[in-house]
């Protein structure tokens, strides 16, 4: 416009000033794009597998490779505002994320900022956006220059009392009506000594009192471990409860699952949430993105239920990989409207094992919930209903319902209830 002005108007002045300034935009705009591509960033933390309450340091160093001087430079570490707002919040943010620096030519820049870990949660950190433009303000360059990071914050573990691991049983223990194994911890009597027996079966005080072999009777093995049947659908809780309420189950399967694993019992778990590993793929990130909104955008979008999620399962097993895969799911699993309680349990139940018991947490206590926990138990299940919810009174009546229907119900109103949530009838 400003050019065509000038030829109308014959002023060369004019003239000269448009050509002036669509050189210095030019030049500007290649000044700004050379500076964006000659820096470079690494991050550095000292862990990503953290407990609830620690804290993980962050060291960023810049660089610059270019043979000029970068006169500003914005960048930031982006971490999802709503990680970092709550009472209390996800997570704290201690020191400074954002800088705003100049870079020499080959110069190197330190940024250090430390995150306390409030809550349990899959988290991402970044990626490092860096901001740049000339000194006129004619042109800006956004550029990501270190790919995000997760912070995996394990949840609360509570020792739950009522457990002696070295003589207690496990919870819902019940008597099989057939041996498949047998119990070593349980003599039922003793036989005469038959080849093949191994030397741990043998007697030896039977055998020195009768000067005969005597080989050790075990009674059958009774119904060891547990597998957890986990609600995170909001709609399963009371309106406004979910989130709290649901972190409380968390914890609780959390605690469960490790008096189990110090027992040495088999545990699993069935949830119908949200692995937060699939949402951030789902969301990925802009490596070079147009403005500072497009990269915040893809921090802050939250995955919605466009279908019902795959349940996650981890079948019953033994031992410490068991307990840390278990904890790493309770970690990333996220509240998601996909199946409700009673659908999950309708799909899973033939991967219920019959030789665990079925723990339910549950938070409102639907007509559909309570036949699908029946069906359980009538498929041979034993069957065990942990009611998370503040009132005293839905729970007796959630309590009288599943009686009838012959499953145990337990209470648990809030987080002070848990470490004897399941004393009483740990206890023999």
């Amino acid at each position: 416009m400003l050019l065509g002005i000038a030829l109308i108007l014959g002023s060369a002045p004019l003239a000269a000033a448009t050509y002036l300034l669509l050189a210095t935009a030019l030049a500007a705009r290649l000044l700004v794009r050379y500076w964006a591509t000659q820096v470079s960033a690494a991050r550095e933390c000292n862990r990503v597998d953290v407990r609830i309450g620690d804290k993980v340091a962050f060291n960023i160093e810049l660089h610059n490779r270019g043979r000029l001087a970068v006169p500003w430079l914005m960048v930031e570490d982006l971490i999802p505002a709503a990680d970092l707002r709550g009472a209390p919040p996800r997570l704290r943010l201690l020191g400074r994320n954002l800088a705003f620096l100049r870079l020499p030519k080959g110069g190197t820049k330190r940024l250090f900022y430390q995150i306390e870990c409030m809550r349990r949660g899959f988290y991402r950190i970044g990626p490092l956006l860096a901001e740049t433009g000339d000194p006129f303000g004619l042109q800006r360059r956004y550029r990501s220059l270190a790919p995000p990071q997760y912070l995996l914050v394990y949840p609360k573990v509570v020792p739950l009392e009522g457990y002696d691991i070295a003589a207690k049983r496990p919870l819902g223990e019940m008597r099989l009506a057939y041996q498949l194994f047998e119990d070593p911890t349980r003599i039922a009597g003793i036989r005469p000594y038959q080849p093949g027996d191994p030397p741990r079966r043998i007697h030896w005080a039977a055998t020195a009192r009768t000067g005969q072999f005597q080989s050790k009777v075990y009674e059958p093995s009774a119904l060891a471990g547990a597998t957890l049947l986990l609600d995170l659908s909001p709609g399963g809780y009371p309106s406004g409860q979910a989130y709290a309420r649901s972190e409380l189950a968390v914890t609780a399967a959390a605690s469960l699952t490790h008096a189990l694993y110090l027992m040495n019992e088999p545990f699993g778990l069935i949830c119908n949430g949200r692995d937060a590993v699939e949402r951030a793929r789902e969301e990925g990130w802009d490596p070079d993105p147009h403005n500072r909104l497009a990269a915040i955008r893809i921090q802050t979008s939250v995955g919605k239920a466009g279908r019902a999620a795959a349940p996650l399962i981890l079948p019953p097993q033994r031992g410490p990989q068991q307990f840390q895969h278990v904890l790493e799911v309770l970690a990333r699993v996220e509240l998601y409207e996909g199946l409700s309680l009673a659908d999950l349990i309708q799909e899973t139940m033939p991967r219920i094992p019959l030789e665990t018991t079925a723990v339910a947490f549950i938070g409102m206590l639907t007509a559909e919930t309570a036949s699908a926990l029946e069906a359980v138990r009538r498929r041979g299940v034993q069957v065990v209903a942990i009611f998370n919810h503040p009132s005293e009174l839905d729970f007796s009546v959630a309590a009288a319902q599943l009686a009838d229907l012959g499953i145990e119900t337990r209470h648990l109103p809030s987080e002070e209830y848990l470490p004897a949530f399941c004393s009483q009838y740990v206890y023999r």
